[in-house]
């Protein structure tokens, strides 16, 4: 009914927030020096990334998204 707005504005949010979070993962890991932490910190900014970029875009069966979903 009328929660499908508040939900994709909510999840787009938490998405955006994850973002954040991975640049400050980068920025802490290259300040640091670890390695280790750097490369996964960018794998987790890449992932986001992704999966942003194509979050708005139409999936196979014309729904937005990009995927399944599996929201029912």
């Amino acid at each position: 009914m009328g929660s499908q707005p508040f939900w994709r504005d909510a999840e787009g949010l938490s998405w955006w927030l994850f973002l954040a979070c991975a640049l400050v993962f980068v920025v802490a890991s290259i300040r640091i020096g670890d390695v280790l932490f750097t490369i996964g910190s960018v794998l987790f900014l890449s992932a986001c990334v992704v999966f942003l970029a194509s979050r708005d875009r139409p999936s196979d069966d014309g729904s937005p998204g990009g995927g399944s979903g599996g929201d029912g």
